[in-house]
This record gives C-alpha cells, structure tokens and sequence, in this order.
C-alpha cells in the first residue's frame, strides 16, 4: 500500500513564502505486530516541490516492459509531473512524462483535473481541463504512445472538473441474469438518491430546475446513484450543496440535491459498510459525511427485480426464504 499527500507547509524563513511536499507514505518496512495503518503513519517519504501542487492521482505506466504504479501530479508551473517507485532506495524519483503521456504536452495553462478512460483495448482516452478555461481530450495510441486524434476547446472561466464516461453502467451480470434480461429497462425501475437522515426522519425530495450559474462546481463523480442502470453526474459546490442530474432526453435535469454546512470538496460513491448497497462519501470543509440510501426502498427494488428474473411473485419468493430453499438462479436466500 502507497500513499500519496500534496501539502503546503508555512515554514518561518522570515520571508513570508512556503515550501510544498509530495509526502508518501508506505509499508516498505512493515513491523511486526503493527496494523497496515501503523506502519504507513511510521514509514514516510518525502519529495520537495519547487512549484505549487495541484492535483495528484494514480497512473499505471510500462517501464521498461513492467507495469508500474506511479504518481501523477500537476503543478502550478503549467506542468504534469510524474514519479515512480525508486524500489532499491525505497523512495520516489521524478521521470521524463512525455514519453510516457505525450498528451500534456504543451499546456497553455495550470492544469486544474485530469481524468483517463481505459476500457478501450490499446487506446487511452485522456481528458484535462485548465486553469484559464481551456479543455482538452485526447486519444493516445498505447503501442505507438502516440497522440491520434485531439478535441479542445476554451471557456471563459477555470474548469475545475472534467469526467469521461458512459451512459451506462458496466456491471458483471450472472449468466441467469443475462439470459433473462432482454431489454434493461426491464430493471430499470430508479430508486431515490441517498438520504442524509435515518429512516423514519425526514429526507431531502427530489426536486428539478439547474442550479445557480454562480455557484462553483468543487468537485464530482459519476454513478448511479437511484439505481436505475443509467449513469448520473453528482456535483459538489463551494455553495455548501450536493446536486444530481440525470439525462432526460437530450436535457440533463437536476433530479435531487441536498444543503450541508460546509462548502464541498471532494464526493465518490462507493460501498463502505460491504452491505451490497454504496454511500455517497462527501469531504467538506469540516470533515467526512457519508449519505445512506434507505434500506427498505432497496430490499423493495431487489425483491421487485427478482420476481421479474425469477417469474415468481413476492409470496413465492417469501415461501421459499421461510423453507430455506434455493429461489431458480439466486444464491441467497
């Protein structure tokens, strides 16, 4: 396990400026009887940074014929940079990015987000958006590393986020299930969003209109978050607000939104509590909040889902859960 923090000390020199760290943590000298947590906070790396740290992510590169898991990070010196494990000195060396990512070549700007799509064979799909506006997506050649095609285009003010993704979503389906499903709006009944109550107090509705034009757009992700095989764009804003828009024709309508306190930095979707069913994940200002769908729309979602895949009704399905026996094609009970 690698972990990677961008950070900005304050550091009294007596001329007011600051000092910047890649600071990477790690289990290269794991201890013994120490939790995987312990020895990352004990064992720690740090690259100095003579430029301003903005984004870091994850990329996967071949060096030298092996796959490697390196850092990606943009700086405020209009530059991408890129670090890969130094395995013998157990730290972290800056390598040459473009012959790697020939894309972030020449930057007219900081580069604010970067996004990759990879689900397409021998072919990277690159998206990046600046400080001054301006977008670009690229396709790159992963034989070659070669740039092959490129669209861009420039907006007025920063872009602070920019996703790559498809309409629908990729989930391995079982064989009985793909046998039976002709048509997936056959499941496609939605559930609602995530509620930040409990069951039994009161939720955020749905509600429609597009957000203020004022407001700025912190962060993002797509999913489906009402569970209805159709990916939607959920946005976090500095106006302390969660949005959720789905595409309803050839319009993408706001379908829920929800107020905090804080403004908003970062929002994924993932299942934390191993339930089967994920949490909306929201960074604010002030700390973690995690989201909840309610658990009774869900188990009425699967239920309905099952009859249909199974042809049975929901007396049946309750007669053979009371009997213990297998329902046609399900492995739970």
């Amino acid at each position: 396990m690698v972990v990677g923090f961008a950070i900005i000390k304050d550091v009294d020199r007596g001329d007011g400026k600051t000092s910047q760290y890649l600071n990477i943590y790690s289990d290269w000298e794991p201890e013994f009887g120490a939790s995987p947590l312990e020895t990352l906070a004990q064992n720690w790396r740090h690259v100095e940074l003579p430029f301003i740290p903005y984004q870091l992510q994850h990329a996967v590169v071949d060096i030298n014929g092996t796959l490697d898991t390196c850092f990606l990070l943009s700086g405020s010196d209009k530059t991408m940079h890129l670090y890969c494990e130094d395995k013998p000195n157990q730290s972290f060396r800056e390598e040459p990015l473009e012959p790697l990512f020939p894309e972030f070549a020449d930057l007219p700007s900081v580069v604010l987000w970067t996004n990759f799509y990879k689900d397409i064979p021998g072919l990277r799909v690159t998206a990046l958006a600046c400080e001054g506006g301006y977008i670009r997506v690229s396709v790159v050649d992963l034989s070659l590393l070669r740039v092959t095609h490129v669209w861009s285009t420039t907006h007025d003010n920063p872009v602070t986020s920019v996703r790559l993704f498809t309409l629908g979503t990729r989930l391995e389906a079982p064989e009985f299930v793909r046998a039976a499903l002709r048509d997936p709006s056959d499941l496609a009944t939605p559930c609602r969003p995530p509620a930040a109550a409990p069951a039994g107090h009161q939720r955020a509705d749905a509600v429609g209109g597009v957000h203020d034009a004022s407001d700025v757009v912190t962060c993002s992700c797509v999913c489906d978050i009402n569970m209805d095989s159709r990916n939607e764009l959920v946005l976090g804003t500095y106006g302390q607000e969660i949005l959720v828009y789905s595409l309803q024709g050839n319009t993408w309508a706001q379908i829920w939104r929800h107020s905090f306190s804080q403004p908003l930095l970062g929002v994924t979707y993932v299942d934390l509590i191993g339930d089967g069913i994920n949490e909306l994940v929201v960074l604010t200002n002030h700390g973690l909040q995690v989201l909840q769908h309610d658990t009774r729309e869900a188990a009425a979602l699967c239920r309905q889902r099952l009859e249909t895949l199974s042809g049975l009704t929901s007396g049946d399905l309750a007669r053979h859960a009371y009997a213990g026996r297998r329902v046609p094609g399900y492995r739970g009970r």
